[in-house]
């Protein structure tokens, strides 16, 4: 055997030895040490998901039925429609995280990244089987265009980054994953709006044709006018109280908006002030089973204008 025979040898076994070390204090394939992505599925072909935060002693649970994403309420009782455009959003986000390094590989290490008790556990179910579940850790944010999430598969030690900000979207709460849309009417079926005030602020529009709209003998500005009924007419809530209430929970309304189609029909929403919050409206609509909240100054400055600002 010749010297340089020998040398190949050596090297030969030092980098066997080393493979052997790193593969038996890692606990874990090549393969996975290496992965590029965390979870491998098909958004279709999740039908449930459950989302586990420590700070609420309740599970989140999503579930398709029918094409149609739910959400449950905290027992479980009664579900909701969800927005299925953001829980198709948040599907996608997870099923295209791509692993940018990873950090450890030790269980002793968890608590640092967030990954132990203290991270989300977020679950994919499909056709009654599991399809996939990462804890979800802490954020990093390393500059105005760099930052990561710590995230670690349940059933693995490894923690890993990605260049995503998934704790925006497992942070959600129930209310925050339903779907606001209340209605959605023909904004050139509407004939005429009602606004019932306090005091003498009241008042009501009508449509003369050709885009022309009055209020008595007043002329309106069409343009701000077409502007308030688009928002009338695409009428979504902005938020949801933490605590599910019925629509025959509200009490007495201050505002009343009645707005009539030309084939007849009426949809009425009904508002009044929050005393705790003076940001938001606590409101009403007609065929919504729920009260839903509205942000007060945007409300009223599309909406809820008086009379004096619609005038050309």
């Amino acid at each position: 055997m010749t010297n340089f025979t020998k040398f190949l040898s050596i090297v030969f076994g030092v980098l066997l030895i080393l493979t052997l070390l790193v593969s038996f204090f890692g606990g874990h394939t090549s393969s996975e040490a290496f992965r590029s992505s965390l979870l491998d599925f098909s958004p279709a072909s999740v039908d449930r998901i459950e989302i586990e935060n420590p700070n609420r002693d309740y599970v989140v649970v999503l579930t398709r039925e029918d094409g149609q994403w739910l959400v449950e309420s905290q027992d479980g009782s009664t579900t909701f429609a969800a927005s299925d455009r953001m829980v198709n959003a948040a599907l996608e986000e997870l099923s295209t995280m791509e692993i940018s390094a990873v950090v450890a590989r030790s269980p002793d290490r968890h608590a640092r990244y967030h990954v132990d008790r203290e991270g989300t556990n977020v679950r994919l179910f499909g056709g009654g089987r599991g399809i996939g579940s990462i804890v979800v850790g802490r954020f990093h944010f390393q500059s105005q265009t760099q930052f990561y999430t710590y995230v670690r598969p349940s059933n693995s030690d490894d923690v890993f980054t990605v260049p995503a900000f998934l704790n925006a979207t497992v942070a959600r709460d129930i209310p925050e994953w339903r779907d606001r849309r209340i209605w959605n009417l023909d904004a050139s079926a509407i004939s005429e709006v009602h606004f019932v005030f306090p005091a003498d602020s009241s008042y009501s529009i009508q449509y003369q044709g050709n885009n022309i709209w009055v209020s008595g003998t007043d002329t309106l500005n069409s343009s701000l006018v077409n502007s308030m009924l688009q928002q009338l007419s695409d009428f979504s809530a902005d938020s949801f109280p933490a605590i599910n209430l019925n629509a025959s929970d509200f009490g007495e309304e201050k505002y009343l908006i009645n707005i009539a189609m030309d084939t007849g029909e009426q949809r009425n929403i009904r508002l009044a002030p929050l005393p705790e919050d003076t940001a938001r409206f606590q409101a009403t609509a007609d065929g919504f089973p729920y009260i839903f909240n509205l942000q007060r100054n945007r409300f009223k400055n599309t909406v809820m204008r008086p009379k004096r600002e619609l005038l050309p």
